[in-house]
């Protein structure tokens, strides 16, 4: 649907704590994570805003599902999100780095190091966040800071919010 236009978005308040908390919940009882930890790192305050939900649970769940496979034994996953030029941003943190191959490679639609039927996660997430959240998704990857993907939504939407 999202593919051919035909994704209803539904905006609705959101508060990144409770978001966060649970995507946290999640994956931390979810059987790839194995004994990797998931932190939440958040801004003093909760900060709320507009956006779909559904939308982007699924971006920021993918996102974490992705570090936590790139982790290895005992690493920390660890997400989180911060106000920046008037956007909530996302984030998700693992020490591992992507090779620079793979970093040119990341968002096309159907490639994936991780074999067979994979491919559609990173994909996915930059087709929901550009398209249907008027937002950004970016990523670094380098020994210095391992890998971290960002994600940032305008606080607001120009849609009613139901």
């Amino acid at each position: 649907a999202a593919e051919k236009n035909e994704l209803i978005i539904k905006p609705t308040q959101i508060n990144s704590r409770k978001l966060l908390e649970e995507i946290k919940g999640i994956y931390e009882c979810h059987p790839i994570t194995g004994n990797r930890t998931i932190e939440i790192s958040l801004s003093p305050q909760d900060i709320y805003f507009e956006s779909d939900v559904t939308l982007l649970r699924r971006s920021i769940g993918n996102l974490t599902k992705n570090a936590i496979e790139a982790s290895g034994n005992n690493d920390v996953v660890t997400i989180g999100c911060n106000i920046k030029n008037d956007n909530i941003q996302f984030w998700v943190h693992n020490s591992a780095v992507i090779p620079e191959q793979i970093q040119r490679q990341i968002f096309q639609r159907s490639f994936s190091t991780k074999g067979e039927d994979r491919g559609l996660g990173t994909y996915s997430i930059k087709l929901l966040t550009e398209k249907y959240l008027n937002g950004s998704i970016t990523f670094i990857s380098n020994m210095e800071e391992g890998t971290i993907f960002k994600l940032s939504l305008p606080l607001s939407t120009n849609n009613k919010v139901e």
